[in-house]
């Protein structure tokens, strides 16, 4: 269902997340991934260039893509332009932007939890914004399908 996969970066926390997330659906539907990384922070260079050597073991095509503007509405500019079916990212899209989505969008968040002794827990919760275009129920489905395939940590 989904063969173009685009993936954007922009949390440091969070991003092995999202793209372990979005590497995940792509070799479930055999697709391929395109990075966007919002941070252009030179330092994460090699971070990112570890995670795009991740994949070479499951025949992946990642592509790299540096946006100028750094919005939702570039990100969605560039999701329609790349032809992307999926967009996964870590924050919700804005509602004003919901009507234009060119895709369905998957949102990956992580918080870490600290309690009183410090000891930390992770939460990760995936929710999507679908298309309106899409007919929802079978996109819904397949989504659902796909989320039990994957591991919560």
């Amino acid at each position: 269902m989904f063969q173009r996969i685009l993936v954007i970066l922009e949390d440091i926390q969070s991003r092995h997340c999202v793209f372990n997330t979005a590497l995940r659906f792509a070799k479930a539907n055999q697709a391929r991934l395109c990075v966007v990384d919002l941070l252009a922070d030179h330092s994460l260079e090699n971070d990112l260039r570890s995670l795009a050597e991740s994949t070479i073991p499951f025949g992946t095509p990642i592509e790299r893509l540096e946006l100028v503007e750094k919005t939702d509405g570039a990100i969605l500019k560039t999701a329609e332009h790349w032809n992307a079916d999926l967009i996964v990212l870590g924050h919700a899209v804005p509602l004003s932007l919901c009507q234009t989505l060119p895709c369905t969008v998957l949102i990956v968040q992580q918080k870490i939890h600290f309690n009183e002794i410090s000891e930390a827990t992770q939460t990760i919760s995936i929710t999507m914004q679908l298309k309106p275009q899409s007919p929802d129920l079978a996109v819904r489905n397949r989504l659902e399908r796909l989320l039990e395939l994957t591991p919560s940590s």
